[in-house]
């Protein structure tokens, strides 16, 4: 009996152990303890490459219907470890120094987070550290293990279509599995926690579909999840996602992948369908708060107040911040840039990591050509712009929460993985003999050098 096979049995035995002595918990809690026996029982037959894409669908959905959002959390969790018990850690896995360099000034900023909570009595900053922490260690988990990024953006991609499927039938007033919360006037959710959250999450979705049709490997299906991508995107509600998709073909056309003439008669073709149905008594919310004069006039929603809030307080408390709790006290909503968040929270302590994390990953979006990476370089760099959107829209932006962080990590990893050498035949071989004379040095550079030095 192998030592993994092993912790398979233990794995399972933890789990009906802890089923045992919940099960005269409340209900909520006996509910998530069988969700996360359930996911591992499913897990330990689920093959490896299947396993990443059910983590990967899972990380978009928040609820369906009453069920308690904990149940998905207890379920991304358990695929998390299942991950990490069923395979060893691989030499070429999207765990790169890349990576470490955003994920470990995050993890300092989240130690700083909970430090200053606690000895503030700030329960919010606290539960903000927790959180960011959380969602940097399932991620090391996943990409530690994660050699090819397609398993998981493919099964975010079906977790993300399921969503925009709900929102869709939503629009036309199928609302019975949405989730519990309601997302309010012109606000479809759905299968996430808001209308803000699943419009950028639809808003990845669109631009993994459209590197996959890029990638050519039977296209169909992903022009039909960018259709429901684009279409639920309209109907949501939320415009930070359109805000992101537009900064991501800012960056599709920095890099050679968004031509005009394509692109304006693609918005054409958009427009006019979206007439069409408005004609046919179909409410585009997305447009409609767009063409909205906004709250008492406001098109930010508040936004532009709370940026300035936000400074006055940093300027007042810039060492260790003055807290989110003493924040909201004094100007009502927590703030609304996440570069800002933290330094509200934590001061320059907290503030500084992430500012530095974001400005790497800022740079390689904007510097690091992801042409020798392929289709997948395409879906990362995208990834990136709609990352650094939210950075500037949302309160945490993409620093917080399993999902948001394991994607933002991923697309980093992706185009800083050294590619793989070249296979060297008998004639490459000989080849690199003659020309080794007439060079001072090697005749050929391992390709996982080239990308070394290129990343």
């Amino acid at each position: 009996m192998t030592s993994r096979k092993i912790l398979y049995g233990l794995s399972v035995l933890a789990g009906v152990v802890l089923a045992g002595a919940l099960g005269a918990a409340p209900t909520s809690i006996g509910l998530v303890a069988v969700a996360a026996i359930a996911t591992i029982m499913v897990a330990v037959v689920l093959p490896l490459g299947a396993l990443i894409g059910l983590w990967g669908a899972l990380l978009p959905v928040w609820s369906v219907s009453s069920l308690d959002p904990m149940v998905f959390d207890a379920a991304r969790l358990a695929v998390a470890i299942m991950i990490m018990v069923k395979s060893g850690r691989e030499h070429a896995n999207l765990w790169t120094p890349a990576v470490r360099r955003v994920a470990v000034p995050l993890g300092a900023s989240a130690i700083g987070l909970v430090v200053f909570g606690i000895v503030s009595g700030e329960s919010g900053t606290v539960n903000l550290g927790v959180t960011m922490l959380l969602g940097l260690i399932v991620g090391w988990m996943v990409l530690s293990r994660l050699t090819n990024p397609w398993a998981l953006m493919n099964g975010y991609l079906v977790g993300v279509t399921l969503s925009g499927v709900v929102l869709i039938l939503a629009g036309f007033g199928y609302s019975t599995i949405t989730p519990q919360t309601n997302g309010g006037f012109l606000r479809l959710t759905g299968l996430s926690p808001s209308a803000t959250l699943v419009t950028y999450q639809l808003a990845i979705g669109a631009v993994v579909a459209w590197a996959s049709i890029h990638k050519g490997a039977r296209s169909g299906r992903f022009v039909v999840a960018l259709m429901v991508c684009l279409v639920a995107m309209g109907l949501s509600g939320g415009r930070g996602g359109v805000v992101a998709l537009g900064l991501a073909l800012l960056v599709g056309a920095r890099w050679g992948w968004v031509r005009a003439v394509p692109a304006a008669a693609i918005a054409l073709v958009g427009w006019i369908a979206v007439t069409l149905a408005e004609n046919a008594g179909i409410t585009f919310n997305t447009l409609q708060r767009f063409t909205s004069s906004g709250d008492g006039g406001d098109l930010t929603t508040g936004r532009a107040r709370l940026f300035q809030d936000s400074l006055d307080s940093i300027l007042t408390h810039p060492v260790l911040g003055s807290g989110l709790s003493q924040f909201e006290a004094e100007y009502g909503p927590a703030p609304h840039v996440a570069l800002l968040t933290f330094f509200v929270a934590g001061g320059l302590l907290c503030g500084l990591p992430v500012l530095w994390a974001f400005w790497c990953i800022a740079r390689r979006c904007l510097t690091i050509s992801p042409k020798q990476f392929g289709a997948a370089g395409k879906a990362a760099h995208l990834i990136l712009a709609v990352s650094i959107a939210s950075a500037f829209l949302e309160p945490n932006g993409p620093f917080v929460g399993i999902a948001w962080t394991t994607i933002l990590l991923l697309a980093v990893g992706i185009t800083s993985r050294a590619l793989e050498p070249p296979r060297i035949t008998a004639a490459s071989r000989a080849l690199g003999a003659d020309l080794t004379g007439l060079t001072s040095g090697p005749a050929v550079l391992p390709m996982s050098e080239v990308s070394r030095k290129a990343v």
